[in-house]
């Protein structure tokens, strides 16, 4: 099994997001996870709102690039309301193994962020994408084939507290 260069930022991309869910914590992590999310509805709503003026559809990438900095700017909005309750947790921390438990959790959480970062960035580029290197590079990943092992993991998981 050799390791493309698509599979290789994707698994740049996961590890970024769990090393950052370690130093951040659980409650700094969720707030990234739900805001996450958010700026993901809010890009996709506000792009297709866009679209009612201006026509991108012809032009992918200004898409891919508008969808981005829209998620990007939403989440961080979310995450920095998260960011103030964390501050306010920071007094309990003084209880022992508080903060392991959050930086334990926050990094489980941040591996459910990257499996949710990566099916979207997988999505986006092979519904939106015309057939291309960048196209034909993410599906002929290995890290695909990992992400859906992922997702089934996740949603047995998932199903055992639902």
């Amino acid at each position: 099994m050799t390791l493309t260069l698509a599979d290789l930022a994707l698994l740049i991309i996961a590890g970024i997001f769990i090393i950052s869910g370690l130093y951040h914590g659980f409650i700094r992590t969720v707030g990234g996870l739900i805001g996450l999310i958010g700026g993901i509805f809010a890009a996709i709503f506000i792009v297709q709102w866009i679209e009612g003026f201006w026509t991108i559809s012809d032009r992918p990438i200004l898409q891919v690039i508008l969808f981005f900095v829209i998620m990007a700017i939403a989440s961080q909005l979310i995450a920095w309301i998260f960011e103030l309750l964390d501050r306010a947790y920071k007094l309990l921390t003084i209880i022992p193994f508080v903060e392991s438990i959050n930086k334990l959790l926050g990094g489980i959480l941040g591996a459910i962020e990257a499996f949710v970062v990566l099916s979207g960035i997988i999505y986006y580029a092979t519904t939106y994408l015309s057939d291309g290197t960048f196209k034909s590079a993410v599906l002929d990943s290995q890290v695909i084939t990992w992400l859906s092992w992922a997702g089934n993991w996740i949603m047995w998981i998932v199903g055992l507290f639902v």
